[in-house]
């Protein structure tokens, strides 16, 4: 009977240790392929007719039909269109709205700025082009990431050439900020789009970066202070997710 009770103790045992080693893998495989979910957002746009029927699409944006909006020959409309019945469009003024904000919504709206621009700024100060990160971003797509390239690497290598092996990734010909990028592993754990360490970058630098961040909407000195800020943040939860892996391997 207590062999029999000693026998059945050692196979609930190594049920469980076979489940939490299980669990263990299954956890570890997912943090490996988790990402951002913004990595995943894309916008597609496609030029369109309203009307499938090409006879009745040509008729309609036929000028016979078209009237002039408020008297302005350079804006024809039709009758479905809904500025047919706005009287009067105001004219956006940006320096009007900002007066009539108050001191909590202007700091809001500079915070709203920095998350809006703050690669654009980066991008400015590094002297990057539109067309150099529309193409960085359309690597991204096709070829994946970095730590997908270094998972591809480590499986085994089949001798097999590739249509387009002989690409290269395009590399920015800029030696500004030189000391204060990111490596490939630091990359890894930040945001795809930012390649500056906040803690390398020396006064000159802020300078230069503050300079550009005014352009979009931000006071001087605002980018540096929210990048630290942003940065800080980044370590707390990167610390947090540190003792939470302890504490899993303890449990």
């Amino acid at each position: 009977m207590w062999q029999e009770a000693r026998k059945q103790e050692k196979l609930i045992r190594g049920m469980m240790v076979d489940y939490k080693r299980r669990a263990e893998r299954r956890k570890g495989f997912y943090d490996k392929i988790k990402k951002d979910p913004a990595q995943f957002l894309q916008v597609w746009g496609c030029k369109a007719k309203i009307h499938i029927d090409p006879n009745v699409a040509s008729a309609a944006d036929n000028p016979s039909i078209m009237t002039k909006w408020r008297g302005d020959e350079e804006v024809l409309i039709d009758r479905f269109d809904v500025r047919s019945h706005l009287d009067f469009l105001p004219e956006h003024d940006d320096q009007k709205e900002k007066k009539n904000l108050k001191e909590s919504e202007k700091n809001e709206e500079r915070m709203l700025n920095f998350e809006r621009y703050r690669t654009l700024v980066q991008n400015e100060a590094l002297g990057i082009s539109e067309s150099q990160c529309l193409k960085q971003i359309e690597v991204d797509e096709k070829y994946g990431d970095k730590s997908e390239k270094k998972i591809k690497d480590n499986k085994a290598k089949i001798g097999y050439t590739y249509s387009d092996s002989s690409y290269t990734e395009p590399k920015l010909k800029t030696s500004r900020f030189s000391h204060a990028k990111l490596s490939s592993d630091e990359d890894s754990d930040n945001d795809l789009d930012l390649v500056l360490d906040v803690n390398r970058l020396t006064s000159e630098d802020k300078v230069i970066l503050n300079k550009k961040s005014t352009d979009f909407g931000m006071e001087f000195g605002d980018y540096i202070r929210m990048m630290i800020v942003d940065n800080e943040e980044k370590e707390a939860l990167k610390r947090n997710k540190e003792l939470e892996i302890e504490k899993s391997q303890y449990s």
